[in-house]
């Protein structure tokens, strides 16, 4: 499922909530920002990059690593890199752990 997103599957989508999934547990995010990416993060891509940024509990961060996705309406992406990423603090998005997810 991974290979087949689009960044017009979570336009509009942003205030949503997954379940980040991996070997620590189960961690919800909101969804709170979809953009297209700067650019394409290799050579030769066949479709444009775009990045997911989440927020999580400021209580419970997780480190980068592959995790699997469940997502609302698409279910269950496996295999999507996601890290956390230094935010400072702003009324756009509220306090939390900010995590990314670039797609490409």
């Amino acid at each position: 499922m991974l290979a087949t997103l689009r960044v017009e599957q979570f336009k509009g989508r942003e205030g949503e909530l997954y379940a980040l999934e991996g070997a620590g547990g189960r961690l919800e995010l909101q969804l709170v920002e979809v953009k297209h990416a700067a650019r394409p993060l290799h050579v030769g891509a066949t479709r444009e990059a775009f990045v997911l940024l989440f927020r999580g509990p400021p209580e419970r961060a997780v480190p980068q690593n592959l995790y699997n996705l469940r997502d609302p309406r698409l279910g269950l992406i496996e295999g999507i890199f996601v890290g956390p990423v230094a935010m400072a603090p702003d009324q756009r998005h509220g306090p939390g752990t900010f995590y990314e997810a670039i797609i490409q």
